[in-house]
């Protein structure tokens, strides 16, 4: 389910600039594609 989600987003983002992720804890290469193609839009870490 958490896959089929952030991929729903990765395709949203590439069809609209407003989209971002911001997010933490998703395991290993999870969204290397997003990162990769939209760097600026990419936000993953955790707050302190």
């Amino acid at each position: 389910m958490r896959k089929l989600c952030l991929d729903m987003v990765y395709e949203l983002a590439k069809e609209d600039p407003r989209i971002c992720f911001i997010g933490s804890d998703l395991g290993f290469g999870t969204l290397n594609q997003f990162r990769e193609e939209m760097p600026e839009r990419f936000f993953y870490g955790r707050s302190q």
